[in-house]
């Protein structure tokens, strides 16, 4: 009864009685700030998850078209590894594939990559790669001529920028499907109480 006491000096109040207004507003405030900082967290848990919601979103509509751009940027690597002048030229083609083309799919959602959070980065990165390779299609077509003296640079900084591009798109994907196949968060007891 120690700590009750300190709210009142006896129960069922009398005019001998008195009672601890200072007790029982601490008690208040204590109260006061439990609900606020609960409302806060609340609020942030929600928006967190929202935000991990869309993300989850995105990433299951983008994976697949990534994984198919990799796919195709590592058969350009290939054909600049073997030294297949004809499928190089062929690759900056629509009737090629386009490979460097970034896929319509990520194109349309470029602007919300953003909420991928850590892959983010990395498709960024390889998006900026892809399209500083497809700048370098002229001097590529250049280099490929049997008469060009700077072929083995030019090739040499074109699967460089290749490979970024690919490396930035396996590592992008690998993130995503981490995301996606993640099995679901559980919270502990305390947080429940915290948040509701």
């Amino acid at each position: 009864m120690g700590m009750i006491n300190g709210l009142s000096q006896c129960w069922w109040l009398s005019s001998t009685c008195g009672v601890n207004w200072d007790a029982w507003a601490a008690v208040g405030t204590f109260l006061a700030a439990f609900i606020a900082l609960r409302i806060a967290l609340s609020e942030q848990a929600r928006r967190r998850e929202e935000a991990l919601d869309r993300a989850l979103g995105l990433s299951t509509l983008l994976v697949p078209e990534i994984e198919s751009w990799h796919v195709s940027i590592r058969g350009l690597v290939n054909h600049v590894g073997l030294d297949h002048a004809q499928a190089i030229l062929e690759s900056f083609e629509p009737e090629g594939g386009d490979v460097l083309r970034v896929p319509p799919m990520l194109r349309k959602h470029l602007h919300r990559i953003h909420e991928l959070n850590a892959p983010a980065r990395n498709l960024s990165m390889a998006v900026a790669c892809a399209m500083s390779a497809r700048q370098m299609e002229s001097k590529v077509r250049a280099a490929l001529r049997p008469d060009a003296t700077d072929r083995e640079e030019v090739l040499s900084l074109f699967l460089q920028h290749l490979g970024i591009a690919g490396g930035a798109l396996v590592e992008a994907s690998n993130e995503m499907n981490k995301r996606i196949f993640a099995p679901p968060v559980t919270r502990p007891w305390w947080w429940r109480l915290m948040l509701g």
